[in-house]
């Protein structure tokens, strides 16, 4: 019962987000007006709004227009659900599961919206500053904040000998990412964005993309940073265990 409430929740907080994600960059509020179609402007009714199963039951169309519906709602909502279950049952306490699972969630919001825009609204990372810092006092996890100036500063100075090849959003992201998962972890965080990074990039070369199209790095740091939180001790383990 305790998982269920958890999944359900999870994926109403991930119908949340996926208004977030439409209205945020577009500086619209995301409280008013209530949710509608973006092309015929028609309020969209409550038994539509049910995570997921919304999106079944108009057949991933719009209940008046028809208009196609994108699958990445329904995948955002049940991400949210998944999200909650593994956070709170691997977290010491409710408040760490909310701290990290309130992370989780707008890595994902800034994902999607890197993917689509190739910006990382600042109004993110204020967020979770100011969500993580009374944790961070509470907690006394003092030498986080070194982590998160040691990031920011070592990904700033990657933007200026690239020449731009980090974007401002990342550099910032950098220091939100070092601010939660102190130095270790955050450092398993930012190798595995760099990995994962380059084996996509090389990827895209391979499939003939320019040496010269911008990719947005955002996304590799937010899967860096969740798989960091969940599996940066063993990891750390694992590499030490080798010599």
């Amino acid at each position: 019962m305790y998982n269920l409430f958890l999944f359900l929740l999870g994926t109403c907080i991930g119908s949340f987000l996926n208004v977030c994600i439409y209205r945020i960059p577009e500086g619209q509020s995301i409280i008013y007006p209530p949710s509608s179609c973006p092309n015929c402007k028609k309020r969209i009714p409550i038994l539509y709004l049910i995570p997921v199963i919304g999106y079944f039951l108009t057949k991933g169309s719009c209940f008046n227009c028809g208009e196609k519906i994108s699958p990445i709602y329904p995948l955002i909502e049940l991400l949210g659900g998944i999200l909650a279950l593994i956070t709170f049952n691997f977290s010491t306490s409710w408040i760490e599961g909310i701290i990290y699972y309130n992370l989780f969630m707008v890595l994902v919001a800034i994902t999607v919206i890197d993917l689509r825009t190739m910006t990382i609204p600042d109004l993110f990372n204020i967020y979770l500053i100011l969500a993580y810092f009374p944790y961070l006092l509470y907690k006394g996890l003092y030498s986080h904040f070194l982590s998160a100036i040691l990031f920011f500063t070592a990904f700033f100075l990657i933007a200026v000998v690239s020449k731009g090849g980090m974007g401002g959003g990342d550099i910032k992201l950098a220091f939100t990412l070092g601010l939660y998962l102190g130095i270790a972890k955050g450092i398993v965080a930012v190798l595995l964005a760099f990995f994962i990074g380059g084996v996509i990039g090389t990827f895209l070369l391979l499939k003939g993309e320019s040496r010269k199209k911008a990719i947005p790095f955002g996304p590799y740091l937010s899967l860096g940073t969740i798989v960091a939180y969940f599996l940066g001790e063993r990891l750390i383990f694992l590499y030490f265990s080798f010599f």
